[in-house]
């Protein structure tokens, strides 16, 4: 039987019903499987190289005035991760 997890959201169908631990990664952060659309994901990443970057990217599309739904199409992003930015870049201005 398979242990669903309530707390998790799959970042790419936004199911919250039917996601399930799924190993570790090699740098040892818990991985996810969703049994709705089969895609495996992470919620936390060691390596933040790449997150002024994004950032960047973010308040560009932000002041272009895009919503949620058209940066998410427009940057490859699922609609969670670009949430997870939005609510980053909030917290940084404090």
């Amino acid at each position: 039987m398979l242990k669903l997890r309530r707390n998790i959201i799959c970042q790419y169908c936004a199911s919250g019903e039917s996601v399930r631990k799924h190993g570790k990664s090699k740098s040892g952060m818990q991985r996810f499987w969703c049994s709705s659309c089969s895609k495996t994901f992470q919620n936390d990443y060691i390596y933040t190289s790449w997150e002024h970057q994004v950032k960047t990217m973010m308040v560009d599309f932000l002041s272009q005035g895009l919503s949620t739904d058209e940066i998410s199409k427009k940057s490859g992003w699922p609609i969670r991760r670009v949430n997870k930015i939005i609510l980053s870049l909030e917290l940084d201005k404090g």
